[in-house]
């Protein structure tokens, strides 16, 4: 009775799985939506699409600046800095002190 139950459950759990209520499976009208829904048709029916969707070569799938139409990631704002070369001063570093040796007996505390 236990197992039979249980099967019922599972049955009508997956009953309603591709309706929409899934955000898995919430396609907008946006260009990611869109993508989206491109890559499901590429995967269901193995053709490809009009945005070149890899099935065996994932390298090769849209970046998010591809679809999306724009970069995500903006500039630093220190882009447009760039290093200027400092003359070399006159003087000679000075020279660090000598370190003081280590004791030849552990000293005891």
């Amino acid at each position: 009775m236990r197992r039979a139950l249980v099967m019922v459950v599972l049955a009508l759990a997956g009953c309603g799985e591709h309706r929409g209520w899934n955000p898995n499976y919430g396609f907008g009208d946006g260009p990611y939506g869109q993508y989206k829904t491109a890559r499901e048709v590429t995967l269901m029916t193995g053709e490809t699409s009009q945005q070149g969707i890899p099935i065996a070569l994932p390298v090769l799938s849209p970046t998010p600046a591809r679809i999306t139409g724009r970069d995500p990631v903006l500039p630093p704002p220190t882009a447009g800095i760039r290093n200027v070369p400092v003359a070399a001063s006159a003087q000679t570093p000075t020279s660090l002190p000598a370190l003081r040796p280590a004791p030849a007996l552990p000293v005891a505390i």
